[in-house]
């Protein structure tokens, strides 16, 4: 699983990690097996979901790891985990999850987020919150292609750094040059499929913002290439 292994190299070994909306429990079980944290805490807002963790992780045995029913970061208190893992969900709800649990949030070393859609929202409206994005990554799985992000809380360093695009132009990685490969082409198809439409002129707003992307996209591209 190319998505976990990316987000356990983004990850520094810590005492206590907290995986939220944990489903079967892998991401806890991984890290404790990797030596990436001494203790896990595993939260879903699924009874059945947490079951699983609970069959999958029992070998670790109740001073490893705790499975604890609850929405977002309520099941966890400010300070009680230096990492938290929250993947597997959209932008928009990993940004709720922040909002609403932004003590807990705030007192962790760091935080992994691995968004499945609106990742530009999530992007450019962490900083918002004081998050910090230190590193970001892609993984390709199953076909499709994941962004991940190492951040921290420090609306400091969020003023200093108001480019939420810095992170991901820092590391110019291969699977990074792909994904921007890919979404030429794919946004490409969409520009073509809007002229194309019997009456164009209801899109151009969408058209404009495709526009707009497919520039930035080539810009990166230069920069990759």
């Amino acid at each position: 699983m190319e998505r976990l292994e990316k987000i356990l190299s983004l990850s520094d070994p810590v005492d206590t990690m907290a995986d939220i909306g944990t489903d079967h429990g892998f991401v806890p079980y991984t890290f404790l097996k990797e030596k990436k944290a001494n203790f896990a805490i595993a939260t879903d807002i699924s009874a059945p979901s947490l079951e699983k963790a609970k069959a999958l992780c029992s070998s670790w045995g109740s001073e490893k790891i705790q499975c604890r029913l609850g929405d977002g970061l309520a099941p966890l208190k400010p300070g009680e985990c230096q990492a938290i893992v929250i993947a597997g969900m959209g932008g928009n709800l990993i940004y709720t999850i922040l909002q609403e649990g932004m003590e807990i949030a705030k007192s962790c070393k760091y935080l992994i987020l691995q968004p499945m859609q609106a990742v530009d929202f999530l992007r450019e409206n962490l900083e918002d919150l004081g998050f910090y994005i230190e590193k970001e990554d892609m993984a390709y799985e199953r076909g499709k292609y994941y962004h991940i992000f190492k951040v921290f809380y420090n609306p400091g360093l969020c003023k200093e750094n108001q480019d939420p695009y810095r992170a991901f132009l820092k590391d110019k990685s291969p699977i990074k040059k792909a994904w921007i490969d890919y979404e030429i082409k794919r946004l490409e198809n969409l520009s073509s499929f809007i002229k194309k439409a019997q009456d164009p002129s209801r899109q151009e707003e969408k058209l404009e913002e495709v526009e707009k992307k497919l520039l930035k996209l080539r810009e990166w591209l230069d920069e990759f290439c």
